[in-house]
């Protein structure tokens, strides 16, 4: 408070050369400024979107890729471990030697001379066993006194097929299907070329890390051979992309630095910077100037009531502006031949500057500009393809050109009812099509003469004070209209927080909130006897309605107003 007491104190003491400038400055700027961090934030939002749908892409492909890879390499395992020639040839105990030679010769060799053919990019192929008949010095034919189990070793007994990393090379396990019962064991080990299949990284990023876990989170490999700079995986500032893969219980994730979008903005940023310090450069010079001008101006002419003070009425002040400060200067002229005639005239000028000042804001809401300006919006909007821009323009101007109605007070109905779809189609694209609207109009009621503007209000009280209100229900909205009994009803139903009958007539009677309630209610009363506004008994799945009574006036045949 202290703080804001001196300013206050500061700024009050400041001449108003620099009372002007700055407010010139803080006028021109504060726009300027907020829409800079506006279209900064928007367009961050955009490019981290943007960005992180690139990378996505490109994970997404290398772990297509990678999975294709393991698709061809287990139906070549598919092959070897259920290759029953194969696998009788290795597990078979009853056979003599020249036997087990020739299947060496005719099955087993070049099964796997086939199979490391048309795979190149299998390292190695060996084949485990416990078969004692079988010579342990063929190559790619081992004893189990060779294998190294792994942790999975449970689950190749099982007949599972198991992929899993060794020191940084892709290997596949599998156990030969047995062909008779108690056959020998028999596991085929296939270590995979690691280049061949972990040819995976991003040339356009310097800091990332490709990391392949497998389903219990542990990580079989990375890419951190393949750059210098490297992002911890538990890293607070870190995108974290993931994509699992099909033909083998993997993941292949990527993780991404936050400070990686700064790429895409920084020209952005930069040019902002400089727009605002342009602005600036321009801004400063033409707000001292203009200060200048007025206050000097003003400094002229109260030089001029000095002298007059003193007595010297034969003094004139020479100013051939027509502006507000060569209107005083001719006032006060006129005051040094005629005291009372001068003060009436400064009076008369005084009404004369209001109705001048009223028709100017008149003049400024000519609904004629309004349209030449949205048809020009909507022209630019179509001709740079932004369709639903064009779109919201157009329905924009058919709101406004009936809500005006050239200024008449009396609407068709079908022309009311187009106020309201535009208003309610705007609402819907505020509100990302969040409700529904359901019109439930005759063709015969439409001919109807009904005050203008009297449904809008009415929608725009459903919305904000009613489905707005709702959080965990989908926003509906129902228009009716019938005719009865020489009446027009025309009723605004909502699913949304129930309009009490208190609060109903206590907004009809507030000057501020729910004016435009209190507007319709006073007119439609205005229209005499049997015409009402008031709360009615909702339809089913609806909780608020508030209906409108109206005699019925119709137009005659190819009127229109």
């Amino acid at each position: 408070m202290a703080f804001i007491s001196i300013y206050k104190e500061k700024y009050r003491n400041l001449s108003l050369k620099n009372k002007l400038t700055l407010s010139y400055i803080c006028i021109s700027m504060l726009p300027l400024i907020s829409i800079s961090i506006c279209a900064l934030y928007l367009l961050y939002n955009f490019c981290t979107q943007r960005a992180i749908s690139d990378y996505e892409e490109s994970l997404n492909q290398m772990a297509d890729n990678l999975d294709y890879k393991i698709g061809l390499y287990n139906t070549s395992m598919d092959y070897l471990i259920n290759n029953s020639n194969l696998a009788h040839a290795l597990q078979d105990t009853h056979t003599n030697s020249w036997t087990r030679y020739t299947n060496y010769i005719h099955i087993i060799d070049p099964t796997l001379s086939a199979i490391s053919n048309l795979n190149t990019d299998f390292q190695s192929i060996t084949i485990y066993h416990d078969n004692s008949l079988l010579d342990c010095h063929r190559p790619g034919v081992m004893t189990m006194d060779y294998f190294e189990k792994p942790s999975c070793f449970e689950q190749i007994l099982n007949y599972e097929k198991i992929w899993t990393v060794e020191n940084g090379c892709p290997v596949f396990y599998s156990r030969l299907i047995n062909t008779k019962l108690n056959a020998p064991l028999t596991i085929v080990r296939t270590a995979i070329n690691e280049s061949s299949v972990f040819d995976l990284y991003f040339d356009n990023l310097p800091e990332y890390r490709l990391v392949l876990s497998d389903k219990s989170g542990n990580v079989l490999w990375d890419d951190s051979s393949l750059q210098g700079s490297r992002i911890p995986e538990n890293a607070a500032s870190c995108t974290h992309l993931c994509r699992a893969l099909q033909n083998v219980d993997w993941s292949l994730e990527l993780y991404l630095p936050v400070s990686y979008i700064y790429v895409y903005i920084s020209s952005l940023l930069r040019t902002i910077f400089i727009v605002i310090l342009i602005c600036l450069a321009i801004i400063l010079p033409l707000s001292a100037l203009y200060s200048k001008n007025i206050v000097n101006r003003l400094t002229y002419i109260s030089k001029k009531m000095n002298e007059i003070e003193h007595g010297n009425l034969s003094v004139l002040i020479e100013s051939p502006a027509r502006d507000e400060i060569g209107q005083l200067a001719s006032h006060f002229n006129t005051m040094t031949l005629s005291l009372n005639s001068t003060m009436e005239k400064l009076y008369q000028a005084e009404i004369e500057r209001q109705k001048a000042e009223n028709q100017a804001l008149r003049a400024q809401i000519n609904p004629h500009f309004l349209y030449n300006t949205l048809s020009m919006i909507n022209w630019l909007s179509i001709k740079s393809g932004n369709m639903e821009i064009s779109s919201l323009i157009t329905t924009l101007s058919k709101f406004y050109r009936t809500a005006l109605n050239h200024g008449n007070l009396e609407s068709l109905l079908s022309d009311e009812l187009l106020n309201v779809q535009s208003y309610i189609h705007l609402q819907l694209k505020m509100h990302s099509d969040s409700f529904s609207t359901l019109y439930q109009i005759p063709e015969e009621c439409k001919s109807c003469i009904v005050p203008t503007f009297i449904l809008q209000p009415i929608a725009e009280n459903a919305i904000e004070h009613g489905i707005d209100t709702i959080r965990n229900l989908a926003g509906k909205i129902l228009i009716e209209a019938k005719e009865s009994e020489n009446f027009l009803y025309l009723t605004i139903s909502n699913n949304g927080t129930p309009f009490e009958e208190a609060a109903f007539y206590n907004a009809l009677n507030q000057t501020e909130k729910s004016y435009g309630l209190k507007n319709v209610y006073a007119r439609i009363l205005a229209l005499g006897e049997g015409c009402y506004m008031k709360l009615a008994t909702p339809p089913s799945g609806y909780t608020t309605s508030i209906q409108i009574r109206l005699l019925v006036k119709r137009a005659d045949p190819g009127t229109t107003l």
